[in-house]
């Protein structure tokens, strides 16, 4: 046998192990581009083999560990060994799977440039286990350090407000009586103690963000138009306008929420009136973080100022003046890397600052209801026993009830329109409730019934949350798109007009009447009052 066919059998050899070692194995290129992946992919995340080919790797990683991922990429362009590292994969269905990664170098040949090969490993139960143990540890410790840290603060933020309040007093009291120099004094240092108190203040903000993510799909924009009505309390002057066709993002809310206050704070702050920041992004490839921005139009950053300003304690004004705590920005920082991203500033004197920030993407907008249906309300079985226990269902119907609502889901949806989302409410009565019930026995009432309730679930989305709010009244509820409520409506129509016109035994056909109402978010969103006014439609 001649060496070309000899290399050509070991070539076919190496395929053959390569898909079927029992690790997922992808071949990259140096920008993260999935060339090639063996079988295993198919039983450990559920992909086709072609449907993540000449994709981003970031499709299949948790948005925590993208950038972990890339800088091991980068990591092996000088090196021919394994460096390993634990991470998170998304499975097709969206599960977690949790595994160590190793990535090697590929040396560049005659046919092309390097690659990069990625093993990763699952983590068995028993591993998994043991992992649990040492990381239950260390919250332990982490949570003994920071209740340690707060009593600390607490005890430091005591003795600074009651400096604070003497100063109060020496000036009102006494500042008559005191010379020049001496006023002056007790300003700085009435002025010191109120640094300090704000400086106990980030410092324990700063301490209580690591290890808490809860990565939701968040609605910038609503973010934003609660924060701007927060300074409108306190600064005058201002425009805070916000990019239209806002994509979705993936983050932690509470940590966005700080984010955003603390970068439109500094570009208002640092503002001569008229004040205005704009908040926006920049559309990025399929698979990789959004990049969103926050600008000004103050003094600008000297350019030796701009990665300093990013160290904590380390604060400027434009002038390159001291001013603040110096933790806002530290801050952002450590929220922007804990989510996954990358955080830096573009600035000119005299033209303005633009802060820029990355944050994983929601690609498929038209798919929201997938993200409500973390709602989805508890099964409920033949003979009507549910999960939460008794009196939160309706006995007839099988579907949860208004004590369920009102108990278990109305907190939960509060909370989600705080976070910037909008929900639809639609009120749907049996309008001629008495008649038909009157008209029909029990059984027969019974079984019409139940086709009624067959109708509203097979016109709804099986992320809609449907109940019966009273003997004739029901009520959906759904995430906000364009036309939700009267595509639903439509459908619903549809379904009762061909079940009056299939069924000879109704001798008096269903009407039912609709009213709805979107609960827009907000600070303190009120789900009773957007129900009361989705009733009050009924008849419109």
């Amino acid at each position: 046998m001649d060496k070309k066919n000899v290399n050509k059998d070991v070539n076919e050899s190496y395929r053959k192990i390569f898909k079927k070692i029992p690790s997922l194995a992808l071949i990259l290129d140096r920008e993260g581009t999935i060339l090639s992946c063996n079988d295993r992919i198919e039983t450990l995340l559920g992909y086709e083999p072609e449907e993540v080919t000449n994709r981003r790797v970031d499709k299949l990683v948790s948005a925590v560990f993208r950038e972990k991922i890339r800088e091991k990429i980068e990591s092996t362009e000088n090196h021919d060994r394994f460096y390993e590292n634990y991470v998170e994969l998304l499975s097709k269905s969206g599960n977690r799977v949790e595994g160590n990664i190793r990535t090697a170098i590929i040396p560049e040949t005659r046919e092309g440039t390097g690659k990069t090969v990625l093993i990763f490993e699952e983590i068995t139960e028993r591993q998994l286990e043991k992992l649990k143990t040492k990381l239950e540890r260390i919250r332990k410790k982490n949570q003994d350090l920071e209740e340690l840290i707060q009593t600390i603060f607490h005890d430091l933020q005591e003795p600074v407000r009651s400096i604070g309040s003497y100063m109060d007093i020496l000036q009102l009291k006494h500042e008559s009586d005191l010379p020049k120099k001496s006023r002056s004094r007790l300003g700085k240092v009435k002025e010191n103690a109120k640094r300090m108190e704000s400086l106990l203040s980030d410092l324990s903000d700063l301490s209580q963000l690591r290890g808490n993510n809860s990565f939701q799909l968040l609605q910038v924009p609503g973010i934003v138009k609660r924060l701007t009505q927060e300074f409108k309390k306190t600064m005058g002057g201002l425009t805070v306008e916000v990019q239209d066709g806002f994509p979705k993002v993936y983050f932690d809310p509470s940590q966005m929420k700080i984010l955003l206050r603390n970068l439109i704070h500094n570009g208002l702050k640092f503002n001569d009136p008229p004040r205005r920041v704009i908040v926006g992004y920049e559309r990025t490839p399929p698979g990789e973080n959004i990049k969103l921005f926050v600008k000004d139009n103050g003094q600008g950053i000297a350019k030796e100022y701009r990665e300093k300003i990013f160290e904590i304690f380390n604060v400027l004004k434009p002038d390159g003046t001291k001013n603040g705590t110096g933790a806002g920005l530290a801050i952002c920082k450590r929220i922007v890397e804990d989510n996954g991203g990358e955080i830096w500033i573009d600035s000119e004197l005299g033209k303005g600052t633009v802060v820029h920030f990355t944050a994983p993407i929601y690609e498929e907008d038209d798919r929201g209801g997938e993200f409500f249906s973390q709602f989805s309300l508890p099964e409920v079985d033949s003979i009507g026993t549910s999960d939460e226990g008794p009196g939160f269902f309706d006995r007839e119907t099988h579907l949860h009830n208004r004590k369920y609502f009102d108990q278990i889901l109305e907190p939960r949806l509060k909370g989600y329109c705080e976070n910037g989302h909008d929900i639809t409410f639609l009120v749907i009565k049996l309008s001629n409730y008495a008649k038909v019930k009157k008209n029909y026995g029990s059984d027969d009432y019974s079984k019409l019934l139940n086709r009624l309730i067959s109708s509203l679930k097979s016109a709804i989305r099986r992320s809609d949350l449907i109940f019966r709010i009273s003997e004739k009244t029901f009520m959906i509820i759904l995430p906000r798109t364009s036309g939700a409520s009267d595509e639903v409506k439509t459908r619903i129509s549809t379904q009762i007009s061909q079940l009056n016109s299939n069924s000879d035994s109704l001798d008096i056909p269903l009407k039912l009447n609709y009213g709805a109402t979107v609960l827009e978010s907000q600070d303190d969103p009120d789900p009773e009052r957007a129900i009361r006014e989705a009733e009050s439609k009924l008849y419109q």
